[in-house]
C-alpha cells in the first residue's frame, strides 16, 4: 500500500519529532496557507473591482479559467479526503504531528496538491477576470508558499520519514 507508516517507538518517536519540529520551526511564525489564500484572494478581488475592464473575457479567457477550476476541483478535495482517511494531521503549521506519508491517489502527482489547488483557484480567477494584473496573484501565492510553507515542511518531513519521503521526492514533482 502507498502510504509510509513511520515505525512507533517511544525513543525514536520523541528523536524524530523533535528532529522535525527544529526542521519546521520556521513554521511556528507563518501566516497558514489558507490566510495567505484568502489575502491574495481579497486583493485580487479589489484590484478586478477598482481597476476597469479593457475589454471583456474572451472564450478563451473563460476556457483556461474552467480549466484552473477543474484542476483545483481534482487536486484540492481529494488531498484533504487522503489525509483524513489516514488518520494524518491536515494543519500546515504542525507537520511534526503527521503521522503517515501519503503517497497514494492525487499525491501520485504532485506532492502539494493543497497548495496546487488553492494557486489553481486563483489562476482560475486570474483568467475569468481578464485582468492581466490579476495573474500576479496566483504567481505571488506561489511563490510565497513554495519560499514559507513548502521548503520547511519538505525539511520536516525527511526528518519525519526518511528514505521514503526522499524516494518519494524522486519519483513525484513539487508541484506538476
Amino acid at each position: 500500500m502507498p502510504i509510509e507508516t513511520r515505525p512507533r517507538t517511544e525513543t525514536s518517536e520523541a528523536g524524530t519529532k523533535a528532529a522535525a519540529s527544529k526542521a519546521s520551526r520556521g513554521l511556528n511564525h507563518r501566516i497558514p496557507p489558507p490566510f495567505v489564500f484568502a489575502a491574495v484572494a481579497l486583493a485580487m478581488g479589489l484590484v478586478a473591482w477598482t481597476l476597469p475592464d479593457l475589454a471583456p473575457p474572451t472564450w478563451l479567457d473563460l476556457l483556461i479559467g474552467a480549466v484552473f477550476f477543474v484542476l483545483a476541483a481534482l487536486s484540492g478535495p481529494p488531498a484533504v479526503w487522503r489525509f483524513v482517511r489516514s488518520k494524518t494531521t491536515i494543519n500546515p503549521i504542525a507537520i511534526e504531528k503527521a503521522t503517515v506519508l501519503v503517497t497514494d491517489g492525487v499525491y501520485r502527482w504532485t506532492r502539494n496538491p493543497m497548495y496546487l489547488s488553492m494557486a489553481s483557484l486563483l489562476a482560475a480567477f486570474a483568467a475569468i477576470a481578464g485582468q492581466s494584473w490579476l495573474w500576479l496573484g496566483p504567481i505571488m501565492f506561489a511563490a510565497y508558499i513554495q519560499r514559507f510553507q513548502i521548503l520547511p515542511e519538505e525539511r520536516a518531513m525527511s526528518q519525519l520519514f526518511g528514505a521514503a519521503y526522499h524516494d518519494y521526492r524522486l519519483k513525484v514533482r513539487r508541484w506538476l
